[in-house]
């Protein structure tokens, strides 16, 4: 996790930055997950994009990884 914990510091929008971004990018995109891919982070946006559904499948793709 990218985005700073501190809550002064935080924003409507999540940057992870796992192992392997391009592949975990091809399986969000496989899994119907609205995000982007920017300098080897995925970058979501569960405050307009992301439905709880899709923050779900998410973490279920992130865990296969």
């Amino acid at each position: 996790l990218i985005t700073p914990r501190a809550r002064h510091k935080r924003a409507g929008i999540v940057v992870l930055k796992p192992r392997n971004a391009e592949d975990v990018s091809r399986r969000l995109s496989d899994a119907r997950v609205t995000h982007s891919l920017r300098e080897g982070m995925i970058r979501l946006s569960p405050h307009c994009y992301n439905t709880r559904d899709e923050i779900e499948r998410t973490l279920a793709v992130l865990d296969a990884s």
